[in-house]
């Protein structure tokens, strides 16, 4: 994962890093945080965000770019004047900002 990233030697702007449902406890190691910080929270893109479980291990480490079938949701339902009852899992947090995509785990 970011342990094989250097974004700044790269020179790149962003990192993506996919979210996959089977590898949760990946997140949660020890370092993780860190290796995220190096690289720039601001510049990570936490991408198959697919439900509210995703996006709050994003935002638990302080990244705050992501895309995925989630956030698709909740950008049409934002759209459309309505909320799904799912956001709840992130209410009170910091808001997720989301890069334009297809919804398809981009």
């Amino acid at each position: 994962m970011l342990s094989m990233i250097d974004r700044e030697n790269l020179e790149a702007d962003f990192v993506k890093v996919f979210h996959h449902k089977d590898q949760a406890a990946e997140w949660q190691k020890p370092g993780v945080r860190a290796m995220i910080e190096k690289s720039g929270q601001a510049r990570i893109i936490m991408s198959r965000c697919d439900s509210p479980d995703s996006v709050e291990t994003g935002q638990g480490l302080g990244i705050n770019l992501f895309q995925g079938y989630y956030v698709k949701k909740l950008l049409d339902a934002a759209r459309h004047g309505a909320v799904p009852d799912s956001t709840r899992a992130i209410a009170g947090r910091k808001p997720a900002a989301a890069l334009p995509g297809n919804g398809e785990g981009d």
